[in-house]
């Protein structure tokens, strides 16, 4: 699927897959941030992770990323290329960047075959 389907009431809309930072939920509450600006709506965030692709990631309970837009990872945080930022617990982050490293694998792997990334 390429993009998110959403209603907003009544009203139906989509979000593009690719355009998503993240989506960040507040009880029954969700907001997609995207580059150019945020989606507000009622949903519950269970009930949006089956419907996302590989790319994103639930990083805590009221959090999913999408792994394609991250810029880089500070000591508590995760930075996204238009500049967004969302703070993440250590032990979230540890095994956010495991995440990060699988997708970039699955990604390189699409691309060009088996390819395994190896640490130091």
């Amino acid at each position: 699927m390429l993009y998110l389907l959403y209603n907003i009431r009544g009203v139906p809309g989509k979000a593009f897959l690719n355009e998503i930072n993240y989506i960040q939920s507040e009880g029954r509450k969700l907001f997609i941030h995207k580059a150019d600006g945020i989606i507000e709506y009622y949903e519950y965030m269970k009930d949006v992770l089956p419907r996302l692709d590989y790319r994103f990631y639930k990083c805590h309970r009221s959090l999913i990323i999408n792994l394609s837009k991250i810029d880089f990872f500070s000591k508590n945080e995760v930075f996204f290329f238009n500049g967004d930022s969302v703070h993440i617990g250590i032990h979230n982050l540890r095994l956010t960047k495991n995440g990060y490293k699988a997708f970039i694998e699955k990604s390189a792997s699409k691309l060009l075959g088996d390819v395994r990334i190896i640490s130091r």
